[in-house]
């Protein structure tokens, strides 16, 4: 099941990135049927308002810094938000390993973080304006996943997805 969910979890990245919204929607809408099929939709669904709050913030922030540049205007885009809402669907599943290890994690989130902006540059979805502030990015990701796997830890306990 973990690798279904990782599997839609990188559909609903490319549909996002490749297709805006409209298809990244779809993505969502097939992890969604994926939490409520794994009966674990109350707690995800938690991480997914709130990652994709979060995300909104940081990346319109990301924007107003300089360091991105989605050509829609000051705002992050729909489909980036729709992005950090999926990976909130990802919390209790496909990474759900790091809740025990929140510092490999926040690791394992500050690498991936650089390569998914990047990707999505080359997928012409993004310009990164100021590549150096890809570092500050990374860092922020690290310890916003560090404290999101600690999170799963005490919101998901024990049980085994």
């Amino acid at each position: 099941m973990k690798i279904l969910n990782a599997v839609l979890f990188q559909g609903t990245w490319f549909a996002s990135v490749m297709g805006g919204a409209g298809l990244g929607l779809l993505g969502l809408a097939c992890l969604s049927a994926y939490s409520i099929y794994a009966e674990t939709f109350k707690i995800d669904i938690r991480f997914v308002m709130g990652l994709a709050f979060l995300g909104f913030v940081l990346d319109t922030v990301w924007i107003w810094l300089g360091i991105l540049d989605y050509g829609d205007g000051p705002f992050a885009p729909l489909w980036i938000v729709i992005l950090w809402a999926a990976i909130g669907f990802t919390a209790c599943h496909s990474l759900r390993f790091f809740s025990q290890r929140p510092m490999l994690g926040g690791l394992f989130a500050a690498v991936a973080a650089p390569i998914s902006y990047f990707a999505g540059q080359r997928l012409g979805a993004a310009v990164l304006v100021e590549t150096g502030g890809l570092i500050f990015v990374s860092i922020v990701w690290g310890v916003l996943f560090m404290g999101l796997f600690r999170l799963v830890e005490v919101v998901d306990g024990g049980s085994r997805h």
